[in-house]
């Protein structure tokens, strides 16, 4: 058995799985990105926003 794959392999597996912890169980991206409700101004820019 190769020593340095089963290594590589396993820090692959371990950053994987730790973005996907970081991205989608915490939900860091909306820290960085404050996401804010925008009023719509005139009946055609609420038409647009529905689509």
């Amino acid at each position: 058995m190769n020593w340095k794959k089963l290594i590589r392999n396993t820090l692959i597996y371990f950053l994987l799985i730790m973005g996907y912890i970081f991205i989608y169980i915490i939900d860091v991206e909306s820290y960085f990105y404050k996401k804010q409700d925008v009023e719509s101004k005139s009946k055609v820019n609420f038409i647009y926003q529905q689509f």
